[in-house]
């Protein structure tokens, strides 16, 4: 099940509003928009974002670009997520695929969860901190971001947010139950 707050959900609004080419550039336009919600104190999507070989990746999204044949309907950009997502994509979707994961190879937040092992979550703190800096030392070498006090989640959001992190505990927690 995917919600309006499902990294899957951010991917094909993605794909439909500013017309992604591949799916590595897909996967790298999810993470940095991920990256600047968390810089301005909100969050796009709960999902775990991974540190695969090639760069940060959803696994979800990655299963949508690999496999299809997941259909689901997307509500309509929000005001504030449109505001983000017309910063972010048009300043990163210059790029290729393959320059924006050798760009995420650079940073510490893949770098950090990399060294650990393939496809070690890449932890929230370690993405606000890196690009909260980043922002500050070179702010010409990051996406014009909208007035941070206009992006804090919605209630409605913490609470979608909270019911898709109670869903996957229920369901692990009934995997290692039986």
């Amino acid at each position: 099940m995917t919600t309006t707050n499902s990294a899957l959900v951010l991917a094909r609004q993605i794909e439909q509003e500013y017309g992604v080419l591949g799916g590595m550039q897909l996967q790298k336009l999810v993470y940095y928009s991920e990256v600047w919600a968390q810089v301005l104190g909100g969050s796009l999507f709960a999902d775990p974002i991974e540190a695969w070989r090639d760069g940060p990746v959803v696994r979800d999204v990655w299963v949508y670009r690999r496999y299809g044949g997941i259909s689901i309907s997307e509500p309509e950009l929000s005001p504030l997520r449109r505001t983000l997502l017309d910063a972010v994509i048009p300043f990163y979707s210059r790029k290729s695929g393959t320059d924006l994961s050798a760009q995420t190879h650079a940073e510490a937040p893949w770098k950090d969860a990399y060294a650990k092992g393939v496809n070690t979550p890449i932890e929230r703190i370690a993405i606000r901190r890196f690009y909260a800096r980043q922002a500050l030392l070179t702010p010409d070498q990051v996406p014009d971001l909208p007035d941070i006090r206009a992006f804090r989640p919605s209630a409605e959001d913490i609470v979608h947010q909270a019911k898709d992190i109670s869903g996957k505990w229920e369901r692990t927690l009934t995997i290692l139950g039986s």
